[in-house]
């Protein structure tokens, strides 16, 4: 079981926002000009100022979460798949655990190929 809290603050943390839930679990704060607007399957909830939630994640599973920032006054932002516009690149990370000496190594960055290779990563130090 994993537990997620998110703290939300404006203006170098002297700012809480407004925080609402839509009906399909999109998180939206708002402050001033500013708003942020958290999109994840998980489900959340308010608690003590923060928004907080527990979920668990299977072997081969992901769990997003997308967090978007725009105006207040605009619209919020069309909702985007994460692992699509992840792993339409490709990035090149140094991964000394994986390979030693700092060798450059590049990563596809598709969620599977990701999640093996993060696996890897942490079975490696164990």
């Amino acid at each position: 079981m994993f537990r997620t809290e998110i703290v939300v603050r404006f203006d170098y943390g002297a700012t809480v926002p407004w925080v609402t839930r839509a009906e399909d679990g999109t998180i939206d704060a708002i402050a001033g000009p500013e708003r942020l607007i958290l999109r994840t399957p998980a489900t959340l909830h308010g608690e003590d100022l923060k928004t907080v939630g527990e979920f668990i994640v299977g072997a081969g599973q992901s769990v997003p979460f997308v967090l978007s920032h725009g105006r207040s006054f605009e619209g919020p932002s069309a909702p985007i798949d994460p692992f699509k516009h992840w792993s339409a690149r490709s990035v090149s990370r140094t991964c000394r655990q994986a390979h030693g000496g700092g060798k450059r190594h590049p990563v596809t960055a598709s969620p599977s190929r990701f999640r093996a290779h993060a696996g890897q990563l942490g079975r490696e130090g164990s």
